[in-house]
């Protein structure tokens, strides 16, 4: 069947599509600042290192530009106790309607002697702080970008003291401080040919070294990140190298004060084969083959091409075949849908693919969890084996006489190269006058909802933000009774702050765009994908108030003295916010891929 023949009207303009400048685009994020370092042998930890995400063989047509926003490093911790290391800034790749779009989370910042401890969570986690009961590393906001910040070794005030974690890395985790030692930051990301080619050659996306006490050692910063402090040599934490997306080192500690050090900002690199520039944009270099465009601050990238240009392409004169998934022909279409696990997808004619990738919902706190990434796109697939890998749904935060923390956020789903983030958790209420206990929603492919913090509060616990195509969550209630929670983003709309006391933010509502492929298969809400969670009223009996709505497209229902319902399977919807009284927040909907051709 010609190409002219099918139906949307985006298989007509595949070919202008796959004729462009084929591209690999490494985007790395802020790193995270070290943590403070405080007197009584209290060392700060490592910085986590910014995300980092490589995206290959990526297809640009002619005069494709490209808004490049480059993310800042994170301020190390000031000398003293309790200081914590500032979390890096994202760095951005075009806009949402843009042909390409991508986003990483800035490093989490490192912990330091504080309660809790514990390292921030971002692109790679911060390590965490000592402390009698030792702080455990940041979480990153998606393994696929980063890795773990290490946990600190147990607080005591004799001599030698123990070392801090080491902030995680974009390839491993960072090591645990231990008595008179500090953690390493983990490693990043080296491939020689990109260092090289971009002239940043430590590599990029290390976390911060763990700092240490008295005549101990410190931790040591991998790929540019910055070496721990130690009171017998170098006090303050090291500062990353400049645009590595490294984390900073923790600061040392002894019966002084040392700051820890500074994040390194992020970076983008984008090269294709060829010494010929075919591009504007950022310091332009060659090598082994390639031309790199190296943005180390704000810029565009404009492709110039001409019919004359000689670049790679792939003539198309035909829709593919395949088989796997649960398969179902409808309307003139032959539709492949993969709901769990890792699957595959064999192609027995190579050509052009309509696909759907969505990715999983966060799990629901006291607010609603954003809703994971729904994205469509046109690709060619070669014959042979292709993997679908679908994201499970994010666990709710749990309650037993008091909230244990956040739940986890959606995983991502990821086919042909197109991954779709999940959704962020929502954040948690607790009664405790701890202000930890009162956390804001996460950030995710849609944030989730911020919670409530009652009558003696004057501040807003926030939403979580969009890192994808997807929309923020609501801000959390100030100054209410019961505490209503703000509602999880959607893929279409952002999740809402409560109307009144006595009603929960309702989510998101997502996107309808695709009812065509969820009638077909079966799947989705009513047409829709990644609805946000609802967020909940936290009290143990209702009294008149009901959690917020889940948005259209599978987001779960927060509650009133209920838990918080799940989202839909397979619809990446988030997961409702929970109420107190032995009740959780809702599980996020589980992702999906579907694959379309005609017949």
């Amino acid at each position: 069947m010609a190409i002219s023949r099918l139906v949307p009207a985006s298989y007509n303009t595949a070919l202008e599509t796959i004729g462009g400048l084929r591209c690999d685009i490494l985007v790395v994020s802020g790193g995270g600042g070290g943590g403070g370092g405080g007197d009584t042998r209290a060392p700060g930890a490592g910085g986590g290192a910014g995300g980092l995400a490589l995206y290959e063989d990526v297809v640009l047509g002619d005069q494709v530009s490209l808004a490049v926003a480059i993310g800042g490093g994170g301020a190390g911790g000031a000398a003293g106790l309790g200081n914590k290391g500032s979390a890096g800034t994202n760095t951005v790749v075009g806009v949402k309607t843009s042909v390409f779009t991508a986003e990483t989370n800035g490093g989490g910042g490192g912990g330091a002697y504080a309660n809790p401890a514990t390292g921030l969570d971002g692109g790679s986690g911060g390590g965490g702080g000592t402390l009698q009961t030792p702080g455990v590393g940041g979480d990153p906001i998606s393994l696929l970008y980063g890795s773990t910040g290490g946990t600190a070794g147990t607080y005591t005030s004799s001599s030698p003291g123990t070392g801090s974690g080491g902030g995680g890395g974009y390839t491993s985790v960072g090591s645990d401080g231990a008595s008179a030692l500090g953690g390493d930051g983990g490693a990043g990301f080296s491939d020689s040919d990109w260092a090289t080619g971009s002239g940043i050659t430590t590599g990029f996306a290390g976390g911060g070294g763990g700092g240490a006490c008295d005549s101990g050692t410190a931790g040591s910063g991998a790929n540019g990140g910055g070496d721990g402090g130690i009171a017998t040599g170098t006090l303050t934490g090291g500062n990353a190298t400049a645009n590595t997306g490294s984390g900073g080192g923790g600061g040392g500690a002894t019966n002084n004060n040392n700051a820890g050090g500074s994040g390194a900002d992020g970076a983008v690199v984008i090269r294709y084969e060829g010494t010929t520039t075919l591009a504007t944009g950022g310091t332009i270099t060659t090598h082994n083959g390639y031309t790199y465009h190296t943005f180390t601050a704000a810029g565009t990238f404009t492709t110039a091409l001409n019919k004359a240009t000689t670049i790679p392409r792939i003539s198309v004169g035909e829709e593919g075949v395949g088989s796997g998934g649960t398969e179902v022909t409808s309307g003139g279409y032959k539709y492949h849908t993969f709901t769990s696990g890792t699957s595959t997808f064999t192609v027995t004619r190579a050509g052009l693919f309509e696909v759907l990738v969505v990715g999983a919902g966060g799990g629901g706190g006291t607010g609603g969890a954003g809703a994971g990434d729904v994205l469509h796109q046109v690709m060619y697939l070669a014959t042979g084996s292709h993997t679908a890998t679908i994201g499970g749904g994010g666990t709710g935060a749990t309650y037993d006489g008091g909230w244990a923390g956040l739940g986890t956020h959606g995983n991502y789903t990821e086919f042909g190269g197109v991954v779709a983030i999940g959704g962020g958790e929502g954040g948690v209420y607790n009664s405790s006058s701890n202000p930890s206990y009162f956390l804001a929603g996460k950030d995710g492919a849609s944030g989730g909802g911020g919670a409530g913090r009652g009558t003696s509060s004057t501040l807003t616990w926030p939403k979580g933000y969009a890192l994808g195509k997807g929309n923020n969550g609501g801000d959390g209630s100030v100054g209410q009774s019961r505490n209503p929670s703000g509602g999880g983003g959607g893929a279409g709309a952002v999740g809402l702050q409560n109307p009144s006391s006595l009603v929960g933010g309702d989510g998101g509502d997502g996107i309808n765009t695709y009812a065509t492929l969820a009638t077909a298969t079966s799947t989705g809400d009513g047409g829709y994908y990644g609805g946000g969670g609802g967020g909940a009223v936290n009290q143990t009996v209702a009294n008149g108030a009901t959690g917020g709505s889940g948005g259209q497209g599978g987001g779960g229902d927060g509650g009133a003295a209920v838990a918080g319902t799940d989202g839909s399977a397979n619809t990446g919807g988030g997961g409702g916010g929970g109420a107190n009284g032995s009740n959780t927040g809702g599980k996020g909907g589980s992702g999906l891929v579907i694959i379309r051709y005609a017949v």
